[in-house]
């Protein structure tokens, strides 16, 4: 039995709704990106949508982040399949059930992207079960993702438009709804480890009704297997970088230590992924491409990983 429906999942505006993209491209050129597509909408008629792109050879990026006011102008909907959107960025189905096949796309005076995924095994419930405590009073949030998304499209950048490998390209999608607020701070990993077959979403956070911390990982096994595992992520003391935009601090170097099954270090792969804008309603954002080495049941592995730290 499900836990809930992910088609209405999808389709819930009921509450503070996140609807999250990362997509780890390689173009038809043998060029690598690492694009971030990200639809957040509030419960008092706003959207914060923003997007960044990162060229993994040369670091170059761009990024773009702004709130776009909800109504009939700039705003569309459909009730019956997932299709919004606000402003210069959207989100759709391509299925019926709203799940299996979904497209992103937004529109930047520095780049665009088209991108269509397609899901490629079964979904990656966080904490088990999809849903875990994660606000004031115990409130619960509702996660679940698709980890590897085979993806293809186009991006646009400057005025090249470059085509994406299907062969070569994946896409981790993350929903989430947050009923009754967040934690003032988290960490979040999305983790690739290709020759172990290993994908993982590991959250750090302090629970602000118990002032506990809570880190642990979901893992999925090939197409088919989870797992759960309580795990203890420590930030690096010496690498940090601070914003000159916001002054904001972010962490650039962990370890993740999940005790008898193994431990992993993560370093970002370049200082400033920061996304925020003075001119915007909004916290400042550290949404980047991280690389991942350790050992994990055993064995040596190496990926790679998207982080998002607030």
């Amino acid at each position: 039995m499900k836990p809930y429906n992910v088609t209405g999942h999808q389709l819930d505006q009921s509450t503070k709704s996140s609807y999250f993209t990362i997509s780890f491209i390689t173009t038809t050129n043998n060029e690598q990106y690492f694009l971030l597509h990200h639809i957040l909408k509030q419960t008092f008629g706003v959207a914060q949508v923003k997007s960044s792109i990162l060229q993994l050879e040369t670091l170059q990026r761009w990024d773009d982040v702004h709130i776009v006011v909800i109504n009939t102008t700039n705003t569309t909907t459909n009730n019956d399949q997932l299709d919004f959107r606000y402003g210069e960025y959207g989100i759709s189905a391509k299925s019926p059930d709203s799940v299996s096949s979904l497209q992103v796309d937004g529109t930047t005076p520095d780049y665009s992207f088209n991108i269509t995924f397609n899901a490629t095994s079964r979904l990656l419930l966080n904490g088990g079960t999809g849903a875990f405590a994660f606000g004031p009073n115990y409130s619960n949030t509702s996660e679940w993702g698709i980890p590897a998304g085979r993806t293809g499209g186009t991006l646009t950048i400057s005025g090249d438009t470059l085509d994406i490998d299907a062969e070569k390209s994946l896409t981790w999608y993350d929903r989430q709804l947050i009923y009754n607020g967040a934690p003032d701070s988290w960490v979040w990993f999305g983790i690739h480890l290709p020759d172990a077959g290993i994908k993982g979403s590991i959250w750090s956070f302090i629970n602000p009704e118990t002032n506990i911390r809570y880190d642990f990982g979901t893992f999925r096994y090939g197409k088919e297997s989870q797992l759960v595992l309580a795990g203890y992520v420590q930030p690096s003391a010496s690498r940090k970088w601070t914003s000159p935009v916001s002054n904001a601090t972010y962490t650039q170097s962990w370890v993740i230590d999940f005790e008898d099954v193994g431990s992993l270090t993560v370093e970002s792969i370049t200082d400033d992924q920061e996304i925020y804008d003075p001119k915007q309603i909004g916290s400042p954002v550290f949404e980047g491409f991280v690389t991942v080495s350790g050992t994990f049941f055993g064995r040596q592995v190496k990926g790679y990983a998207a982080v998002e730290q607030i």
